[in-house]
């Protein structure tokens, strides 16, 4: 194995887990659940960069008012997350799901996850229907993306 290059491990080892997570519904979403909670965590974590005097960079308080946000109105983002929420639901359940949320809310997703609504709704003031459309838009674009990529 010594003698193997390391690069022609990994890729085997992520074949197989892609090939059981094409079979296996409940090994996919486990896969999915444990990269979803454990690494965002851990890099949020991480990702605080500082400034030269090695305070907080502008980046940091951008995530403590969000999570800030969060716990004031009870709305929980991370549980909305898109491209999470296309792979485990579908286009439809996840429409269901998102016309629970108040287009306030909608507005906090697209914020959160960096999404540019405005320019996927073309409108300065979209509608629910479309920041639902847009988001799952959006989703849709990057799981057929990642898919892509893996192929």
């Amino acid at each position: 194995m010594a003698d193997v290059p390391a690069h022609e491990i990994l890729a085997k080892l992520f074949q197989t887990i892609v090939k059981e997570a094409e079979t296996n519904q409940k090994f996919a979403n486990e896969m999915l659940g444990a990269f979803s909670e454990k690494l965002s965590a851990k890099s949020e974590e991480n990702s605080i960069e500082t400034d030269s005097e090695g305070k907080p960079a502008s980046v940091a308080p951008i995530k403590q008012l969000t999570a800030k946000q969060t716990a004031k109105d009870g709305f929980d983002i991370k549980a909305h997350n898109p491209i999470i929420l296309y792979r485990k639901m579908g286009e439809d359940l996840m429409r269901v799901r998102l016309n629970k949320v108040s287009a306030a809310n909608l507005k906090k997703i697209g914020k959160h996850y960096q999404l540019k609504l405005n320019t996927l709704t073309k409108s300065k003031s979209p509608s629910k229907p479309d920041l639902i459309t847009a988001i799952i838009t959006f989703a849709k674009n990057y799981d057929a993306q990642r898919k892509g990529a893996a192929e």
